[in-house]
This record gives structure tokens, sequence and C-alpha cells, in this order.
């Protein structure tokens, strides 16, 4: 499913002064309310408060939370929050007031219904956006407990974590307007539990928030009085669906009976088959037409309110030779009992289609399934042209897609992975000669630590029973578990597993798929991060190099300071020694750290785990493994902030291939822009004779390390960064074996969602 993000404003009352927005990413909503306010009388703030105020005020008038969850397909049912102490756009009654108004202060029953099962924590803020001296907050609070989905009058969820209101108080503030006011109960389900401490500010929980909403919804009443006749709410204001036919429906509530209303769809492919007009409250019926090509937005409109529909477009896999494997695996465990069908698309190196054969057989995919696609396969289904894209439709919410790359290949394919939805917690295809690693960077985890749960399925996606007597796996704060490929087996003894799943209660979790190259299957050597700020980076061994890469170009002229921590295998914090020598990053610039020095940086243990905090904005943290050290650890690459077009350490027999899979490209295709800059970031121009790069819609542009060698004579680069003028672009590094220095064939993905 696509990543999608969508921007909406449309009037909440259109009698009222303030307009609402709606900003998401996937299925993520935010409130933002403009032209608010709060009464003075109520406005007893010190200075840095009134100061954190303001900038918050400022900051929610371009809020865009940000999330790392996937639309999902859910026939219409998101986040619902109710009360038996009032109704939406009703009245809240007096008790639930400030003592002004003779009120209690007394919290109302709230209750939470239809949220998605990955749910792992709530969190609530009310406040009110008609106070005259900005929004005004009266509750926060969050909890760790998913399974607590109503509160009582007067009462929180047992485990509830209170932040601090406007009153500066740690508890519920009733409502206390001059006049006639709104008071939103605005709930967040989320993906991650948080670990905030009692009394934290708004501020520091949108920002923990940020990439873990699972969905959003609110209930809004009136103190004391004044609901407004025909006042509409429509929910959910946003649904996401996946790349088939499905269905939906829209709750409408009114505040009179005496008020009507006609829905209005505003594209021919969302489809209204129910409820076209109504009177009072109501249900609106929509049909998702199945979706062939590209992501799409449309809406449905009541009395001036839009819900907001968006259906998903594909991932891609580029580069399939004849010896790649494409390993499509579901983790909904929601498809039909008959599989849902996999559809391929595929273009050649100029973006031009390519038919499939009207006799390639149907691919289905199965509830924890895993379908496999050979090279070879893929080429007999496209006869008439050579592709070098490929495109796969899948309709399930929580998939995996790899490309399995046999080392026999004379051509260097990356073997490379899409996920969607999948948590972080699924390592297919493990062989015995894998090893599943699983470290905890959250440093929170309780003493006797957390268990690890293991899940699995064969090919067929046939839930395989775990063996009673598999000891119990547990995970230690700042540890790594390591489970081997050969336990595995042992653990599901009645049958193949294909696909796992790990489970684990920290909020800063990498999970890593670690293979072994004496084994003939090809197995990808995969890392699943949760959390972890991607400065993590597991099992450095001697034959290891670390390279600290800032894309930013905001560093100060001496350049930041590097800071590593670490730890052993227990998880236990190691010091670092008194006389390492500072590390330093500077704009551009790349610090390359051995593994021999990050051992001799900690001499009194072992380390097993490293973090790495750099005060950059863009960074990417390498972790390069020589195939010559005897144990296997992951080369894999760490972004954070890089815009997806960074590509660093690139030598003679690399290959570039920049891939287009937007189809909106003019005709004449795209410039590529290159930048690079040396170790210290120091810029290296171009030379002016270099020929153009272009990208074409749905073309592969393809540039060699010896090219690019060219394209910058006057200097070494160390660091790339590749410009395009599309929305959705693939960037792949390639490098040959033959290379003596280690370079890591990674992905770079922009628009694309990284899964299907």
């Amino acid at each position: 499913m696509e990543r999608s993000i969508f921007l909406q404003y449309s009037p909440l009352d259109p009698t009222a002064e303030y307009s609402r927005g709606i900003i998401g990413y996937r299925d993520q909503l935010s409130s933002i309310y403009v032209n608010a306010g709060f009464m003075p009388q109520f406005q007893k703030r010190t200075y840095q408060e009134e100061t954190e105020m303001k900038n918050r005020k400022s900051l929610r008038g371009l809020l865009i939370i940000l999330g790392a969850i996937l639309l999902f397909s859910n026939n219409g049912a998101c986040l619902t929050v109710t009360s038996d102490s009032f109704k939406y756009n009703a009245n809240i009654p007096l008790v639930q007031g400030c003592t002004y108004f003779s009120g209690g202060n007394i919290s109302p029953q709230l209750s939470l219904s239809v949220f998605p099962p990955s749910t792992m924590a709530f969190a609530l803020i009310m406040d009110d956006p008609d106070a005259p001296g900005g929004t005004y907050l009266h509750w926060l609070m969050y909890w760790n407990s998913p399974g607590i989905t109503t509160m009582n009058e007067g009462n929180v969820p047992a485990g509830a974590v209170l932040g601090i209101n406007d009153n500066s108080t740690i508890s519920y503030f009733g409502p206390c307007p001059p006049s006639n006011h709104r008071y939103y109960f605005r709930v967040y389900a989320l993906d991650t539990t948080l670990s905030l401490s009692a009394g934290f500010t708004r501020n520091q929980l949108e920002s923990a928030m940020v990439g873990h909403i699972l969905e959003s919804n609110f209930l809004m009443g009136w103190f004391p009085s004044g609901g407004v006749s025909c006042t509409y709410t429509l929910s959910p204001q946003f649904c996401g669906y996946s790349n088939s036919a499905t269905s939906g429906k829209i709750a409408v509530t009114c505040s009179s009976i005496n008020c009507t209303w006609t829905a209005v769809s505003n594209s021919s492919w969302l489809t209204i088959t129910s409820g076209s007009s109504g009177a009072g409250s109501g249900t609106v019926a929509y049909t998702v037409a199945a979706n062939s090509s590209t992501a799409r937005t449309g809406s449905i409109s009541i009395a001036g309110q839009t819900v907001t529909v968006t259906q998903n477009s594909s991932a891609v896999t580029n580069s399939v030779g004849p010896r790649n494997t494409i390993k499509v695996t579901d983790m909904s465990g929601s498809l039909a009992a008959s599989g849902a069908a996999i559809n391929i698309r595929a273009w050649d190196v100029n973006g031009t289609a390519i038919s499939e054969s009207a006799s390639a057989p149907p691919l289905k995919l199965f509830n924890f399934g895993t379908t496999m696609i050979p090279g070879t396969t893929l080429a007999a289904r496209f006869p008439t042209g050579t592709p070098v894209s490929y495109e796969f439709t899948v309709d399930s919410s929580k998939v995996i897609i790899t490309n399995v790359k046999a080392s026999a290949d004379g051509s260097i394919n990356i073997p490379s992975g899409y996920t969607s939805g999948t948590s972080n917690f699924v390592a297919n295809s493990i062989g015995p000669r894998n090893t599943v690693k699983v470290t905890d960077m959250s440093g929170t985890l309780i003493a006797a630590g957390v268990a690890i749960t293991v899940r699995a399925w064969d090919v067929n996606g046939n839930e395989i029973s775990e063996s009673g007597s598999a000891s119990p796996l547990k995970l230690f704060s700042h540890e790594t578990t390591t489970i081997s490929g050969n336990d595995l087996a042992a653990r599901f003894p009645a049958g193949s597993p294909i696909s796992y799943e790990f489970a684990v209660a920290s909020s800063k979790v990498v999970i890593t798929n670690v293979k072994s190259n004496i084994n003939g299957n090809i197995n990808i050597p995969y890392v699943y991060t949760r959390g972890t700020n991607n400065f993590v980076s597991n099992s450095i061994g001697p034959q290891n190099t670390v390279k600290v890469t800032d894309m930013s170009g905001s560093l100060d002229a001496g350049g930041s300071l590097i800071i590593v921590s670490a730890w052993d295998v227990v998880g236990n914090a190691i010091p670092e020694s008194s006389n390492a020598v500072p590390l330093r990053l500077y704009s551009h610039g790349t610090t390359t750290i051995s593994g021999n020095d990050l051992a001799a940086r900690f001499p009194t243990r072992t380390a097993i785990s490293y973090n790495f905090d750099i005060g950059s904005s863009k960074v990417l943290v390498t972790n390069i493994k020589s195939n010559t050290d005897n144990t296997i650890n992951i080369p894999s690459g760490y972004t954070s902030g890089i815009s997806n077009f960074v590509s660093n350490t690139i030598g003679p027999l690399n290959v570039i291939k920049v891939t287009d899979m937007s189809g909106y490209l003019v005709a004449g295709g795209a410039a590529i822009t290159v930048s690079a800059w040396g170790v210290t970031g120091n810029s290296i121009q171009e030379s002016g004779s270099a020929a153009p790069l272009r990208l074409n819609n749905y073309g592969t542009t393809t540039i060699t390390g010896t090219d690019l060698a060219a394209r910058f004579p006057t200097g070494t680069p160390a660091s790339y960064e590749f410009s395009i003028g599309s929305t959705k672009v693939i960037v792949t590094n390639i490098t040959g074996s033959t290379d003596g220095s280690i370079n890591i064939p990674f992905v770079y993905t922009s628009g694309l969602g990284g899964g299907i």
C-alpha cells in the first residue's frame, strides 16, 4: 500500500469563524483549529508557559504528523469515541464543568471501539478551540493498555499517565467558558507504548506520537449550552483502502432531526450506493472500484463536511533477472478463503509498458502464505520486451515483498524487501543457516525482561503450533537475544515454516535476519526497526566499518560531535574509554569508524549493540561488513531525514539505478541532478562536459561508478545526492563483488512507501 500524504481544509461548522483542517500521513489525522481563543481570567500563565503556548499554537497551524503505519482496508470501520455522559454535539452536563459553574470537575464517561488490532496504547487530548486566548488544554493522558477501552465518570484507565493542562494541574479540568464553547475529546490509537513521565506537556505527547498514530477520532460537546442547529459531523473523516474493490460506510451525525442533507461523491470510482440523502442522523454507504494503476484520492461531501477516501498504488521491485525469485508474503491474516490475486505490471528501461501474456496463469496469495515467482516465470509472463521494473499489487494490508538474488548470476541485482504494515516483526524465509537477532534499544524493559513471542506459518498460510517444550525467549534492556534457524525449526516441529512473526513489548527494537553465505538457499539478510531513531547498528565485529554521512549541510564549521553508546549482550552499558579520540561529522562529510576502533573505545567488555547520536537532521549511518569475517553481520543502512536521494561511498564497480514509478514526468523526461562531496564535506564540482541525465516515465536510468567519477574529476566523492523531478522514485546503489572495498547495495525510495 502506498504511503500517501493529503491536506484538506473544510469548514466543520459553516456558521463558525474558523475552519477545520485535516492533515494526514497514510491513515493518520491531526485536527487543526485556527482563530480560536480563551477567556483571559483563566489565562494565568508564566512568561515561559505563555511563550510555549504561542509556539504550540503556531506549530499546530501547520502540524503534519508523519507516521510509519500504512493504509489498510477496513470496510469503513474506524476508531469510534462515544460517551454515556453526553452525545456528540450535545450539551456536556454541568457536573463535568468547573466549580465556577457549581460543577465538580468530574471527567465524563468515555468508550472506544472499532480500533486497529495492532493498537498498543491510547492517548487522549481534551481542549477548547473557542477560548479567547488560544486553544485551551483541559485534559491530557495516555495509557499503555489497549484492552482498556472504557472509563467511568470521574475515573481514568488503570495505569494511565496524566500530563499537565493549561490550568497547571495534572488532572481533568472541567469546562469553564465565558460563553458557549465547544470541547473536543480527541483519542489516538497508537502502534507503540509511550514512556512519558507524569506531568508531560502536549508538545511532548505530540512529538512522541509522531509516526505511531494508527487512527484518531474525537467526541465534541458544548458547555454550558449552545448546540447549533444543522451542524453535521461525518465519521470516519478519512479511510484508506487497498488496491481492490471494497465498500465502506459514513456515519452522519446531525444536531437536529429537522436538518436535511445530500451526499455527493466527487469521483467516478467512489460510488454512493445508499443514503444519498436523508434527514437528521443517518448512514451513507459507498463502494470503491478496483484500481489497476496509480493511487487516487476522492471524497464524499455532506453540507460542507468531507470524508476523504484514498486508495493505494503498488510497490516496485526492479532489476529482476533469471536467478531472482520474488517472494510475496501475507501477514494480515484477513484475505478471503479463496486468496487474493497478485497483479503484475512491467516496463522496459525506457518506461514503455510491456503487456502480460494472456496465457500467464493467475497468481494468488493466501492468509499468512508465501507465493514465489521465479525470475524466469516473470520473463515468460512478459515475452514481448525486456522488463527492468515491475509493480506487484496485492489486496493485503500487511505484506512483505522480497527480491531474492542467487549469487551465481553474473549481473548484480539487489536482494531487497518492501514491507507494508508488518509492524517490523516479521522475518521470512529463515533456513538452518539463519540467525535472528532481537535487540532492545529502549533501555526501559523491566529487570526480569520481556517475553519474545514467536508465531509461524507454512507456505500455504497454515499456522504451525509451537512446541510445548520450547524454552521461553526473553529480551532485556539494551540486550540482544539470538535465535538460530535450527532453534526456530525445533520450536515448530509440526511443519515447515516460511514466515515468522516476532512480537516484543519494547518501544525501540531492531530485529535482524542474519544469513550465512554457505547456505545453498538465498535468504534475505534483512532489518526491521521500530523507534530506533535510525542510529543503531548491532553486532559489529573487527571486519565491520561504520560510516556516518551528513546530508543536511547545516553543521557548524567545526563539525558536530558523534556520540557513541554501547551495551554488552546482557544489556549492561559499557563506558567509553576516557582516552578515546572525539568523533566529529562535517557538513556533507563522511566519518568512518572501524570495528577495531569501536572495540578499542569500549575496552572493558564486548559490545553487542551501539547507538550513534549526531546533531544533524539528515544522516545516513551504514554498517559495512567485510565478507572475510567469519561471523555474519548485517550490512545495513539506517536513515534519518535524507529525503531518500543519498548514496554514499560509490566505487568503480558500483551501478546506480534510478527508476520512476510516478508516470507523471513530462514527455521529454525529468533531469537527474547529481551533487557530490568529499569525506570532509567539501563540495565537488561536476564537470561542465558531463552529459545531462534524464529519467522517463516508468523508466530506469543507469549511472555507473566510473561515470560518476568522471563527472566529478576534481576530487574523490564520498557522498552523492540524486534529485529527481518525480514523486515516486527508487534509487539503488549496486556494488560488484570483485570490488576490494565493501559498499552497501542499498535502496532509497521516495513516495513509494517501501511497500505494496
